[in-house]
């Protein structure tokens, strides 16, 4: 997209007209995304589907009540069908104690964010 502003009297808001490129996807990557069960005690699974083409990056990224990274999933994905077990442990291999986390989805195809949004709340009830 290429942009050139002009004022009432004809002037030039500069002599290089604004420019931006962007790329759009009208194709959806990720269906059927789930987590459950969830309240879980000892493991939970995410579910989800990948619809024509695996992408080049992928992780799930775990993080307690104030921010702080906790754990990291990733494993090979295939079209199709996809579940990630997740056992409540830490970096560490240690159990995380009941309390309330959240996750994030990464998702990306050539530095682009396919699962811009897909974040949640996981709650640990021992």
């Amino acid at each position: 997209m290429r942009v050139q502003a002009q004022d009432i009297a004809g002037n030039y808001a500069g002599t290089v007209p604004y420019q931006i490129s962007f790329r759009s996807f009208s194709k959806q990557v990720l269906d059927n995304w789930q987590v459950s069960p969830n309240p879980f005690s000892s493991q939970t699974a995410f579910s989800f589907q990948i619809k024509d083409e695996i992408p080049e990056e992928f992780a799930i990224e775990i993080f307690d009540f104030q921010g702080k990274k906790v754990s990291v999933l990733s494993q090979a994905l295939k079209i199709g069908f996809n579940q990630i077990q997740w056992n409540a442990k830490d970096f560490s291999n240690n159990y995380l104690p009941s309390g309330t986390y959240f996750y994030r989805l990464i998702l990306r195809n050539k530095a682009v964010d396919l699962a811009l949004g897909t974040c949640g709340k996981l709650i640990i009830l021992h």
